[in-house]
């Protein structure tokens, strides 16, 4: 679907606001303990979910080509609220890290083999 002028002006109006909302709370997230830093990228993922109705479709669009019917719809949208709260976390972790000594940030990775 191509994107409108309109679309695209209210995506980059977005992405201005996340990035200033970020660099706004960055200190702040530094300073708090991670359970709490984690609660509120959880929080911020369930405002993503509820704001971002574009990229709240496109992922229950691909979780039905994924899993199609095995799935009901109730399902699928709390896979994909799942998804945007994991991504909120991830966000706040990724701006904590800065501010972690080196033992602090190698606890936090996991590796796969």
């Amino acid at each position: 679907q191509p994107v409108t002028k309109k679309g695209a002006l209210k995506n980059r109006v977005w992405q201005r606001f996340l990035l200033a909302t970020f660099k706004s709370i960055t200190g702040g997230i530094q300073r708090i303990d991670r359970t709490k830093a984690l609660r509120l990228g959880v929080s911020l993922g369930r405002i993503g979910y509820r704001v971002d109705q574009r990229r709240r479709q496109y992922a229950l669009k691909n979780l039905h080509l994924a899993y199609g019917d095995s799935l009901t719809r109730a399902e699928r949208e709390t896979l994909a609220r799942q998804v945007f709260e994991r991504w909120g976390e991830s966000t706040i972790d990724f701006l904590r890290i800065p501010a972690l000594s080196p033992a602090e940030s190698a606890e936090l990775v996991t590796a796969v083999e």
